[in-house]
């Protein structure tokens, strides 16, 4: 069970996002977060037996990938993409080619998608193996030997016709000067460049030229050890858009890049209901070279509910909030179902049904479509305005018991932090022979209007008050977000009903936000803000027993003015002194 204050932050998280839900058409150009493997296993199987297939032999395949709107087949680019070089003797690079924008000029969207993705990389590998395949290897490394035109002639005899240009284009790469290397690099990467610039090459083509891209993305798979596999996009959109003619302009170029490329494997995603539509306008020797077709399944009630514990893991983590002890919170375990009935287990209209339901606890008017119930925090009520609190005078001897020697463990969270504070102020106390004056109590309980509230700690010292907050974050490697707002909002409850006189705040470094820099303004020199890195969070709770941190010094100095901390550079001069 979590308290109100804490319930209100995990919501002010969840309205702030944003969350992985908010978004739910999936995009090539924006990387998934949330990955839920069950629905595509049969997907992924049949796409990477057809890339071990090409990896054994080098012939280029075609893997149709079936599903309706919104069951992920965008996602599953992003699947390839995530696993491309991590699984052993399974390596390829994956490019995503989107709906070509038009039914013309498709080789040439082919070829720049390929270019944008892994040009440059590809590029320098080729140029590298033919160079010192057709032996200008000494020359490359500035050593005497064959000259660019010898090396090029040899080429261009493996590679005739309109190979020719590409050939010399891509020994250029290592073997020309450095003027003439840019021109190489712009023409190869499909740039624009002049007739003055063309003629410098020795080219008489351009990319744009479907034979030319053709014969460049030949040359470049074959040389290369790993598949491209190509991840065709809404197969089906020429055909929506423009017609019979344009999907068969489409198929016609899947034909060449599949009969005149190696070492390929196209993977065509494409609406289930209009698949057969479409494949229909493709020739009878393409459709005997098709793989068996593979498919993503809807997801289950189980799918559901670890694809929204995944997301909200997620949102909790990018809000460097820890995650609430209900993984379903604010959800329920009974509204997975009612949302795989309403879904039929698309992934799609999931993520909306998620997103609404989500809504509906945060805006309780919502007429609720998806039955939510989320915890409640029960009311507490007293007699009286406000409560009068005595406040304990819990003594911290105990913390010089544990031995100078023992390893203090450097777990950054809030309760080591505010203890760590609160230690290193015992040990200035103790320096001061102040340790008996001033007392200390561990999460500060007051009341506003009859709830209870808590903050990390309260000091007592010399008839004052002083309280110490940290924000409920996961770790101090990320500013403080909504968790800091919602600390500093305690502490400002705490000076107003609690006799706190002063508060003393210790967040991440950088920790800002409009709600957050706004109340803690509004309470002026009542509030100390300390900043801490995550490296100064350990220093802090590893020294607080020995000496504090130069970071934690307004917090000593507000309560013990008189002390001085040891200069430092003395130390090294005594240190030098001895040394000499």
């Amino acid at each position: 069970m979590i308290d109100e204050d804490e319930r209100e932050m995990f919501l002010d998280a969840i309205r702030e996002g944003p969350t992985p839900f908010d978004r739910f058409v999936s995009r090539g150009d924006i990387k998934e977060v949330i990955d839920i493997p069950n629905p595509r296993q049969q997907a992924e199987r049949g796409v990477f037996r057809a890339i071990q297939q090409t990896i054994n032999d080098v012939s280029t395949r075609f893997i149709p990938l079936l599903g309706p709107a919104g069951a992920g087949k965008t996602h599953f680019y992003w699947v390839l993409k995530d696993k491309q070089h991590q699984i052993p003797d399974l390596d390829f690079t994956t490019v995503y080619v989107s709906s070509p924008p038009s039914p013309v000029r498709i080789l040439l969207h082919l070829y720049t998608c390929f270019m944008d993705e892994v040009g440059l990389e590809i590029l320098d590998i080729v140029s590298d193996r033919l160079v010192d395949y057709f032996d200008g290897k000494k020359r490359r490394f500035k050593i005497f030997g064959p000259s660019i035109d010898d090396v090029t002639k040899k080429a261009v005899r493996m590679y005739p016709g309109i190979g020719a240009d590409v050939v010399k284009a891509i020994i250029t790469l290592k073997m020309g000067n450095n003027d003439i290397v840019d021109i190489a690099e712009s023409w190869l990467l499909g740039e624009s460049i002049n007739e003055e610039e063309m003629e410098r090459l020795g080219v008489n083509t351009l990319i744009e030229e479907d034979d030319v891209c053709l014969a460049t993305l030949k040359l470049l798979t074959e040389n290369i050890t790993r598949p491209i596999v190509f991840y065709f996009d809404e197969l089906e959109m020429p055909y929506r858009i423009f017609g019979d003619e344009a999907e068969i302009r489409l198929w016609e170029t899947i034909k060449r890049i599949y009969n005149e490329t190696k070492n390929v494997v196209i993977v065509a995603a494409c609406l289930d209901d209009v698949w057969e539509r479409v494949e229909s306008l493709a020739d009878a020797p393409m459709k005997s070279r098709m793989e068996a077709t593979v498919c993503i399944k809807p997801f289950t009630v189980d799918d559901i509910e670890n694809f929204y514990k995944a997301g909200m893991d997620y949102l909790w983590d990018s809000q460097n909030l820890p995650p609430p002890p209900d993984k379903l919170f604010p959800l329920n375990d009974r509204i997975f179902e009612r949302i795989f009935e309403k879904s039929n287990g698309n992934p799609r209209e999931t993520i909306k049904l998620i997103r609404k339901a989500l809504d509906e606890v945060l805006d309780p008017s919502m007429v609720p479509e998806l039955t939510v119930e989320f915890p409640t925090v029960p009311e507490i009520t007293v007699e009286g305005e406000k409560e009068v609190i005595e406040i304990p005078t819990t003594s911290m001897a105990f913390i010089g018991e544990i031995p100078e020697e023992e390893i203090i463990a450097l777990d950054v969270n809030p309760g080591s932090i505010s203890g760590s504070a609160m230690t290193s102020l015992m040990t200035v106390a103790k320096q001061l022979d102040k340790e008996d004056e001033i007392n200390f109590i561990i999460d500060f309980e007051f009341k506003v209007k009859g709830k209870p509230k808590k903050i990390s700690g309260a000091i007592k010292f010399d008839n004052a008050l002083y309280g110490i907050e940290v924000p409920s974050v996961k770790t101090f490697e990320k500013p403080g977000g909504v968790a800091a707002y919602y600390a500093v909002k305690r502490l400002d409850d705490a000076l107003k009903e609690s006799g706190i006189s002063k508060a003393f705040l210790i967040v991440p470094k950088g920790t800002s936000g409009a709600k957050y820099t706004q109340i803690s303004e509004s309470l002026g020199d009542n509030l100390i803000k300390i900043e801490l890195s995550q490296e100064e969070a350990e220093e802090l709770i590893q020294k607080s027993r020995i000496e504090p941190i130069e970071q934690v010094f307004p917090l000593i100095k507000t309560i013990f003015p008189e002390y001085e901390p040891e200069e430092e550079e003395e130390v090294v001069e005594e240190e030098s002194e001895q040394e000499q």
